[in-house]
């Protein structure tokens, strides 16, 4: 009955109603106890299908409330093609949280010089995009990498390391960042757990300010 529904795209009460008509039909050849079986079988399958077009009603009912309620996801923004031009994000967004932090500041520093409407268009981007706060994450996991200065070096620079920057060892070692990493300078890491110990904090200083993340939230 499933296979000839779906062909012929029947609706629901049509179902129903073929099937209550095969089951009058088959009622009359059929003893008692398989008149039994079919039915429970049957109603093993309506209970099925009420319980699938429950759960498809709330999924509908919550990407409704999503839609109307929800702020605009920032990782949306920039397409992912554009986002592949552009470079690499340092992660998911940031070219977007970027975008809103530079209208911002230019909202703030060119009010006067800026036309009304200019401004107007600025301030309510600003208003609608919000940040992603995954530099707030980032910012944390480069502060926690650079805490214990004797194992710095290495959780530093595995961190470095999945970013792209590639490693050269000499007296300090030097980490050089890809090119896609538009506007990042390379960073320098002690080699010895003395260095490392008393410049933990400055080097996590250094790494957020490299990285563009002070501002960011």
């Amino acid at each position: 009955m499933s296979g000839l529904a779906s062909s012929k795209g029947w609706e629901w009460q049509q179902l129903q109603e073929a099937q209550a008509r095969l089951l009058r039909e088959q009622s009359i050849a059929q003893t008692s106890e398989e008149l039994d079986d079919y039915i429970e079988e049957f109603d093993k399958e309506l209970k099925a299908k009420d319980e699938r077009i429950e759960n498809l009603e709330q999924l509908l009912a919550i990407a409704k409330f999503e839609r109307d309620t929800s702020t605009v996801n920032t990782s949306d923004i920039f397409p992912a093609a554009l986002v592949e031009q552009l470079g690499t994000e340092l992660y998911p967004g940031e070219f977007s949280d970027r975008l809103k932090l530079f209208l911002q500041l230019t909202y703030e520093l060119s009010v006067d010089t800026l036309d009304g409407r200019t401004k107007a268009v600025a301030q309510q981007i600003t208003k609608t995009i919000s940040y992603s706060g995954r530099a707030v994450s980032l910012s944390s996991q480069i502060k926690t990498a650079c805490k214990d200065g004797k194992t710095m070096p290495q959780k530093v620079g595995a961190l470095l390391g999945g970013f792209g920057f590639k490693r050269t060892d000499g007296k300090h070692i030097k980490y050089q960042p890809p090119k896609e990493l538009l506007g990042v300078g390379p960073i320098t890491l002690p080699s010895t757990p003395s260095d490392s110990q008393r410049g933990g904090k400055n080097q996590a200083s250094d790494i957020l300010k490299n990285f563009g993340l002070t501002f960011l939230k």
